[in-house]
């Protein structure tokens, strides 16, 4: 069983227009592309931390066994406090946990099993995904990793825990499924 915490909680300073996760992007909005390409995959459970719109986001989710939605109180204190908060509602029997970004609707359910089908056979260490020789997201994280996680502090995600410890890489080969969305002119620019 794989998991997935699906970070919903930024503030989305460099957005103009509110919160860039429920701004809509061809009919959907930013938030549901990255979850439909989380729940087409084999991933068995789905955290989404949320921060200050909690209702918003929740209103916007299909109905689905898999998801639990999460509010992080602290998520004005930045990215560690979201992972946390994702971390500790974790179902313990899963092998393996990805952190996702809500606002990587690129990043399709076949790149997701392409990194559990490595997963399943070196399961040991984080699996980073690269393109150029450059770390991205989304990683997936052995369950044994979850105590490590719960040290990070402050507006720092994880990589420099990963880069501390022993992980193993996955080569793409299409920089598009990398593509976050942070600004109006992304969406312009992707439209």
């Amino acid at each position: 069983m794989i998991s997935a915490i699906l970070l919903s909680a930024g503030l989305s300073k460099r957005f103009k227009n509110g919160n860039k996760l429920i701004h809509k992007f061809h009919r959907k909005e930013i938030l549901i592309y990255s979850l439909k390409n989380i729940l087409k995959s084999k991933i068995v459970e789905i955290i989404i931390v949320t921060g200050k719109d909690h209702n918003k986001i929740k209103k916007i989710l299909p109905k689905n066994k898999k998801i639990k939605v999460i509010k992080n109180p602290k998520y004005k204190y930045g990215l560690s406090f979201s992972i946390k908060s994702g971390i500790k509602n974790i179902n313990l029997n899963s092998k393996g946990f990805f952190i996702c970004l809500g606002d990587m609707p690129f990043f399709t359910n076949k790149s997701y099993n392409k990194m559990i089908e490595h997963f399943n056979k070196f399961n040991k260490h984080p699996l980073v995904p690269f393109f150029n020789d450059e770390m991205r997201n989304p990683v997936l994280f052995p369950i044994h990793f979850l105590k490590k996680l719960k040290t990070i502090k402050g507006d720092m995600g994880a990589k420099k825990l990963i880069i501390q410890n022993k992980y193993n890489k996955i080569k793409f080969s299409r920089s598009k499924i990398f593509c976050d969305i942070d600004t109006l002119d992304d969406i312009k620019y992707f439209n």
